[in-house]
């Protein structure tokens, strides 16, 4: 099957190939300025033989998932670019009850994130004495006995109405000492109205730990946040707690016929946004401005392109696009005209500003595939730009991912963790008349992503601890 999309004097064609059951067994994407065609083929699983359970691309690279759950449809292994491997377990009804990481696995952690279901809810003869809860785990490295825990409590409707989380709090005042407090920070209520819309949202309140799963009843004592609705469900006007408020008032204009929201906050300040059937923005007026009203207009063609922008000084940009919607022409009043050109794949191939169009000059990238490798420019070569990506057999978890760029400063290189996280860069920088200088930065961070230790290019070491 070959799908061609015309681009005027070009045409961008993408080939698909399927198997006996239907399923794509290959994917060609359209050619880039060399020719190159990214493809991509799929192995599907010879039991339902129809779940992918391996993807290979032009790259060389290849990534899998297995153990499927035919339940469900769920693979319960998925194995990375970079060969390591992700588990996730379910239970009996197709929810996930537990996600091991690379770390996880090398290490024998049962679990990063797991969860716990309790969809039974406890009644009353007033109603819901007990909502259904579900408690959510991170594994926290720092604190491996004391998971980070969230616990979420649902109404009959599927609504949240009530999320606790583990926290801890400093009662001490300005000034004094730190004492912090262990507590799970309770979300603030919510009263809802006849239909369903929150009238008022109240402030989060604090509950000493070891009633996680008890739903919290208690108001905080602040004012709520009140809002009023109209018959179309439309936020009419919003309260603060210190009485601040944030009014909306909705119109038509009789010229455009284009829907008008004029807000107005708490300090006076109105401003109105027009839109068009379609929820396009075609105006907006600042009507509190110290010169009077700023207006913004917005124009479209038929496909809903912005085509056209206009500030309130009549000051006109313009957007010109080709037959594969890719702006190929952008008219600034202060820039003036820049042009781009694209492959068929949709890859920038040139920009010219107005400036470099008076020497005939242009800037040039080139691909890999759809991957950038070169920015080069007409002046100064020396300022030009390359990336390098890791291969198939990269080491430090490079594969497919930017290994090295060069510009005219330097160069930087990249070492990856097992997660795709930067855990090194090694940064030379090309001193005019002056030797070569080095720099190298390390960093370390837990499975979610939060950073552990950072040692500086003089070799000073910062580390972080989290009191969770």
């Amino acid at each position: 099957t070959q799908i061609k999309q015309q681009l005027g004097s070009s045409e961008a064609v993408s080939d698909y190939t399927y198997d006996a059951y239907g399923n794509i067994i290959k994917t060609t994407l359209p050619a880039n300025s060399k020719g190159q065609r990214m493809w991509y083929t799929y192995r599907y699983e010879p039991v339902m033989n129809m779940y992918v359970e391996r993807i290979d691309d032009a790259f060389g690279y290849r990534s899998e998932a297995a153990n499927f759950d035919y339940r469900y449809g769920m693979a319960l292994r998925r194995m990375d670019l970079n060969h390591f491997y992700y588990e996730t377990d379910i239970d009996n009804l197709g929810r996930v009850k537990a996600v091991r990481g690379p770390n996880e696995l090398a290490t024998g952690v049962p679990y990063i994130i797991a969860f716990d279901y309790q969809p039974k809810a406890t009644f009353g003869k007033n109603g819901i004495t007990a909502p259904a809860y579900a408690v959510t785990k991170h594994y926290d490295i720092q604190h491996p006995s004391d998971d980070m825990e969230t616990v979420t409590f649902v109404d009959g409707f599927g609504r949240p109405v009530q999320v606790k989380k583990d926290g801890v709090v400093t009662t001490a005042a300005k000034g004094s000492a730190p004492k912090d407090e262990t507590v799970m920070i309770v979300s603030g209520r919510n009263v809802y109205d006849a239909f369903g819309r929150v009238a008022k949202a109240y402030y989060p309140v604090t509950e000493a730990v070891g009633n996680k799963t008890t739903f919290n009843k208690a108001f905080d004592n602040v004012s709520p946040t009140v809002t009023v609705y109209d018959v179309l469900d439309r936020a009419m006007k919003v309260t603060l707690p210190d009485n601040a408020e944030t009014k909306t008032e909705y119109s038509t204009d009789a010229g455009s016929n284009a829907l008008v929201t004029t807000v107005t906050d708490a300090l006076g300040n109105r401003q109105a946004t027009y839109t068009d059937g379609s929820g396009k923005t075609v105006k907006t007026e600042q009507l509190s401005g110290p010169d009077g009203t700023i207006t913004t207009s917005f124009e479209y063609d038929g496909i809903d392109r912005l085509v056209k922008v206009t500030d309130t000084e009549g000051n006109v940009t313009t957007s010109v696009y080709d037959m594969g919607d890719r702006r190929t022409e952008v008219n600034h009043p202060a820039s003036g005209i820049t042009t781009f050109t694209y492959d068929a794949l949709g890859n920038v191939l040139t920009k010219q500003t107005a400036n470099l169009k008076k020497e005939g000059k242009t800037i040039n990238y080139e691909y890999d595939y759809g991957r950038l490798t070169a920015i080069n420019y007409p002046d100064h070569p020396e300022n030009n730009v390359k990336y390098h990506y890791g291969g198939i057999n990269s080491s430090y978890n490079r594969i497919g991912r930017l290994m090295l760029r060069e510009d005219g400063s330097g160069a930087i290189e990249y070492y990856y963790g097992k997660m795709g996280e930067v855990l090194k860069t090694v940064r030379t920088l090309i001193v005019p008349n002056q030797a070569v200088a080095t720099y190298v930065t390390q960093w370390k961070y837990d499975s979610h992503n939060r950073l552990l230790e950072m040692i500086y290019p003089d070799e000073e070491k910062v580390t972080y601890g989290y009191n969770l």
